[in-house]
């Protein structure tokens, strides 16, 4: 077969990479070439018997290898420590390794698509390697192949440092959220009997949360497992982005004529009732580092009425808070008072200053309210 002089440079660098000298080079230009490329050239065969044969001879190697080191470990055990040491991801770090994406022939559809990257093309090209490897060199040359780019991935499996098995993980995640009825459907097959791909959905009730492809239903349901996983965790890191980090600053009982215990923050924590602008400050300063990343977070006056202090003080304060504000750090600004300390004058003055929140003690205009909790003062005193 004619083969242009690109191709042969391309396997002759190929060899240089992997430190391995095909005698046949017919083995290494075949696991090379994607069934794309052979649709385009006619006279090139691909890669998917090669890849059938490579298959069985990674899984004799690493099952020869773990028969004999990890001899305590049962049927079972060895079995997913197998399939956590051959799985697609790991194959797809081998070949990222080498570049083996490099060194692809794909037809112009595949390379238009970004076939040189997908994991899928990636771990087959590898595993049709290992038995161009075998075919040339025999089963000796394979083996050290893949001891010389798996090494690490095996000693870490074994030591529980790579984790792969996704499906349990999700099972413990959603069952400890309360949610029991977890499936898994078959949605596709795709490519010839010898070399099938399966497409597995996982999801919770009548919701789809993630899908994944592979060579079997067990390893799509993985890889859709590991789909629904980072969803989750995306989720997840959205609500906790939402949740508001309050930094809360006490002015207790200002500017209200009641001496309650509700409010009288004193009389519960010991706090200064004369909070000045710079211990607010200091107050920021010293919960702002304390608040993750990205985090919306609002500083809150608490305790008493704060509309109702000294118009020189609620500024200070206020002007403190709004520095923050226009920096960016903050996003809110929250107060307590009552509403009978609020007016529209006063709604105008703390827009000037960016509060957003004001919270009301409308418990204070409710007769029952104010006698259950034995506040000091009832509803006459606070309409007055």
């Amino acid at each position: 077969m004619n083969v242009n002089r690109k191709v042969i440079y391309n396997i002759s660098k190929f060899e240089d990479t992997i430190d391995y000298t095909f005698e046949n080079k017919e083995y290494i230009l075949e696991a090379l070439t994607h069934s794309s490329y052979s649709n385009e050239n006619k006279n090139y065969k691909f890669n998917e018997r090669l890849e059938f044969l490579g298959d069985s001879v990674l899984s004799i190697v690493i099952s020869d290898y773990l028969f004999k080191t990890e001899e305590n470990l049962p049927e079972g055990e060895l079995t997913k420590l197998r399939a956590n040491i051959v799985c697609e991801e790991s194959l797809c770090e081998v070949a990222s390794e080498i570049n083996l994406g490099e060194y692809l022939l794909l037809g112009r559809g595949e390379e238009a698509t970004g076939g040189r990257e997908r994991i899928s093309i990636l771990a087959d090209a590898l595993e049709a390697v290992i038995a161009a490897i075998y075919l040339d060199g025999g089963l000796e040359e394979a083996r050290r192949f893949i001891f010389k780019y798996m090494e690490e991935i095996i000693e870490d499996s074994i030591k529980g440092k790579i984790f792969r098995d996704y499906k349990t993980y999700l099972q413990e995640v959603l069952q400890s959220k309360g949610e029991q009825h977890i499936w898994y459907k078959l949605v596709e097959e795709k490519g010839p009997d010898h070399n099938k791909r399966f497409v597995m959905q996982v999801g919770i009730n009548d919701e789809v949360l993630g899908v994944g492809e592979g060579k079997s239903k067990k390893d799509a349901e993985q890889v859709a497992a590991k789909s629904a996983l980072k969803l989750l965790k995306f989720l997840l890191d959205e609500v906790d982005k939402m949740k508001k980090r309050i930094i809360p600053i006490f002015v207790p009982h200002r500017g209200c004529p009641h001496d309650c215990i509700f409010c009288n923050q004193k009389k519960i924590t010991g706090v200064s009732t004369d909070v000045t602008s710079e211990e607010a400050r200091n107050i920021i300063e010293e919960y702002l580092p304390t608040i993750p990343k990205d985090a919306s977070v609002e500083i809150a006056f608490f305790g008493g009425s704060f509309t109702a202090i000294d118009e020189k003080t609620q500024n200070e304060l206020l002007s403190v808070a709004k520095e923050y504000v226009d920096k960016g750090l903050v996003s809110d600004i929250r107060m307590s008072t009552r509403p009978d300390c609020i007016s529209v004058d006063i709604l105008n003055r703390l827009k000037e200053y960016k509060t957003s929140i004001i919270e009301l003690g409308v418990q204070s205009m409710d007769a029952k309210v104010l006698h259950d909790s034995a506040r000091g003062h009832d509803m006459k005193s606070v309409i007055d």
